[in-house]
């Protein structure tokens, strides 16, 4: 037994593959050593873009190109975030999800056998791009502030006025954009390639409907022109302050094309041209107080400048009395400059009462600011047709140290919204001109209103001081309200 268990271990030593490295004698260097079947090498993979949740890189062209957008701002270098919209197109923001700032295109040319990049951006800010193309290594670093030199004198806007004042019609073809229902611009494209004779419209598409923008509905949109997945041009019309809007629109295409904007409300038209072998944005403004002229149904603008003191007779106005009828919608605007705050205890300030003629019991709108010391408490009281316990009391944070604000204050019975938005018209500490402190949303108790061609609708600026202030009420003393417009529908 013992001669036979040595053979067999002589047998097995001299058999090259029981040593798949060598023999048992040394390394066998008669051919290339490979591991065995059930340990495989492993492959070499290429470099991807690292997409991902938390990752400042967007990913395009199935993971091969990565960018990287930055942006200066109170002196310092900030990371924008992406969003990836398609294959090829992506979305760069910087403060806040809602609000759109730059955009960027890689886009496949198969006779060249290439890919080349577009963007452009949507703010003010000085920015900074990095390209990375992970097959190649190549990195490019580009870098712009405002407009394209190129674009200096090439896309000034034609005006005309027409009488066309009819409502936006959201369609194939025409994109909804501005004002609080998201409609008082109407805006189509016309695109044309003369070499080849050939042209056509451009196809509209608001970006909240793909959730990209879905908090401020109706302020952001794209134009595309061959495919839904290849963005050409891409829109953002803001409300600066009380009835100031600009519209800002980035451009990813070299063809020719046209950009016609049509404010529903004066019939005013702005067209854009973008000549051939060109892509330039622009930023431009579209309507300020001082050149909006049209004027809603029954609506009021009372000029002058308006001080609060504290009196038994202040603050009290009726600049509309309504005539007879049901309405659904209130409009309400103004600028105050908030001088500062009574200080000793949570004191509520009167920012606004807003009521069918002067009744508590028919209250659209009592807006409240209650000084914290860094931040103030908004409250807003309203309810039509219903005792003061029953009405609904909205409370929330925000920043609104002493500065001048515009209020824009809807209560839009119809399509039971009412709306509060609140703009920082005295600095500049957010980005694109887009100075929104806050905007708060609500439902409306009643579907409509009447009046009897009597009654007025009141506002009341400041608490007045004639035995009508509640528990920590104050009267505001030394704020001024200005540019009030008013109007219902």
């Amino acid at each position: 037994m013992r001669l036979n268990h040595i053979l067999i271990l002589a047998a097995i030593l001299s058999t090259p593959q029981a040593f798949p490295y060598g023999t048992a004698h040394g390394i066998d260097r008669s051919g290339p050593h490979e591991l065995p079947h059930r340990y495989p090498p492993h492959p070499r993979t290429t470099p991807q873009c690292p997409q991902g949740q938390n990752s400042y890189e967007l990913c395009l062209q199935n993971n091969r190109f990565g960018a990287r957008l930055s942006y200066l701002a109170n002196g310092s270098w900030r990371r924008a975030h992406p969003i990836r919209e398609s294959l090829s197109v992506g979305y760069f923001w910087f403060l806040s999800r809602e609000n759109i700032e730059a955009t960027v295109k890689f886009l496949y040319f198969p006779n060249q056998k290439t890919f080349r990049p577009y963007w452009d951006v949507l703010s003010d800010l000085p920015v900074r791009l990095e390209i990375r193309d992970y097959k190649t290594g190549k990195v490019s670093r580009l870098r712009r502030h405002g407009k394209k030199p190129s674009c200096s004198q090439n896309n000034s806007p034609v005006t005309e006025s027409t009488s066309d004042l009819g409502p936006c019609q959201k369609g194939r073809h025409s994109l909804c954009l501005g004002g609080e229902t998201g409609k008082r611009f109407a805006l189509d494209v016309r695109w044309k390639v003369p070499a080849r004779q050939q042209q056509g419209k451009g196809y509209a598409q608001n970006l909240d409907s793909q959730n990209i923008n879905s908090h401020y509905k109706g302020t952001t949109g794209k134009f595309w022109f061959f495919s839904p997945t290849n963005t050409e041009l891409l829109v953002k019309i803001l409300e600066k302050e009380s009835n100031h809007f600009e519209i800002a629109y980035a451009v990813m295409t070299d063809l020719e094309f046209e950009l016609r904007v049509r404010d529903t409300r004066t019939g005013i038209v702005k067209t854009y041209k973008n000549f051939p072998g060109t892509s330039c944005g622009k930023k431009d403004i579209l309507t300020s107080p001082s050149t909006d002229n049209g004027t809603p149904p029954d609506e009021g603008n009372i000029p002058g400048v308006f001080h609060s003191g504290c009196s038994p007779t202040n603050k009290l106005y009726s600049p509309l009395v309504p005539r007879r009828g049901t309405y659904t919608k209130l409009d309400l605007r103004f600028d105050v400059d908030i001088s500062g705050y009574v200080p000793g205890g949570q004191k509520k300030h009167s920012l606004v009462w807003a009521s069918k003629n002067k009744r508590h019991s028919n209250l659209f709108g009592k807006i409240m600011l209650t000084d914290l010391g860094r931040r103030q408490l908004l409250t807003l009281r309203q309810g039509i047709g219903q005792k003061h316990g029953n009405k609904e009391k909205f409370i929330r944070q925000l920043s609104m140290p002493p500065g001048r604000y515009s209020i824009h204050y809807t209560y839009d019975m119809g399509r039971s919204l009412w709306a509060l938005r609140i703009f920082d018209s005295s600095s500049r500490r957010t980005f694109s001109g887009q100075r929104t402190v806050a905007t708060f949303r609500g439902v409306p108790n009643v579907r409509s209103i009447s009046f009897n061609g009597r009654e007025a609708l009141t506002m009341t600026f400041g608490h007045r001081t004639d035995g009508s202030l509640g528990p920590n009420e104050v009267c505001v003393d030394g704020w001024v309200w200005r540019n009030l417009r008013v109007g219902l529908e």
